[in-house]
């Protein structure tokens, strides 16, 4: 499991960029996460999920690059 708390109010509004469009501008636009984990099973389930309870339009969050690499 990976969790991060992202909090706007850290950040001067004048040094973001507005990527999506919106008056508040973007501060964070990714973060490289590295997992590794034993694994014997024949299947693997990963599920994101996430405790944002705000509009879509005032928090959210997005995956990319996602990759599993196996030894």
């Amino acid at each position: 499991m990976w969790t991060e708390k992202y909090d706007t109010s850290d950040y001067d509004r004048e040094m973001g960029v507005s990527i999506c469009g919106r008056e508040l501008p973007e501060f964070r636009f990714s973060t490289a996460i590295d997992i590794t984990i034993d694994h014997s099973l024949d299947t693997l389930t990963v599920l994101f999920g996430s405790t944002l309870d705000n509009d879509p339009t005032d928090a959210s969050w997005g995956i990319s690059a996602f990759k599993i690499f196996i030894k």
